[in-house]
């Protein structure tokens, strides 16, 4: 069976195009803060990071979303640990924004400048 040229590039074409698939970060920080100021802290970077915050009544975790994309972290002062979730749908940016916040648990800013902006 012979095959046309076409149809082997059609194929070449479609297996070399990027295929995006969403990624799950995960990363802690010690701390020495009150639960209250990690929570600050957390709102604060995933603001920064061009997320919307939020932080339930249970004022354990503080929660971001930005399109498909979710932050998520919880601060265990009594225990000084902050542990970190980072979901991004598009897996373009993922480490750099987990490197943001762990940074801001650290009282530094990371990057000089953006990060990319929002999933579509």
């Amino acid at each position: 069976m012979r095959v046309s040229p076409l149809v082997l590039g059609l194929a070449a074409a479609l297996g070399a195009a990027p295929a995006l698939a969403a990624t799950g970060h995960t990363a802690w920080n010690d701390i020495s803060m009150t639960q209250d100021q990690c929570l600050e802290t957390g709102r604060e970077a995933f603001a920064r990071l061009g997320f919307r915050p939020v932080i339930p009544e249970d004022r354990q975790t503080v929660f971001a979303w930005r399109g498909d994309d979710l932050l998520a972290t919880r601060c265990i002062a009594d225990r000084n640990l902050a542990v970190h979730f980072v979901y991004i749908y598009e897996a373009r940016d993922g480490a750099q924004i987990l490197d943001a916040i762990r940074a801001a648990y650290r009282g530094e800013r990371a990057g000089a400048g953006p990060l990319p902006g929002p999933s579509k």
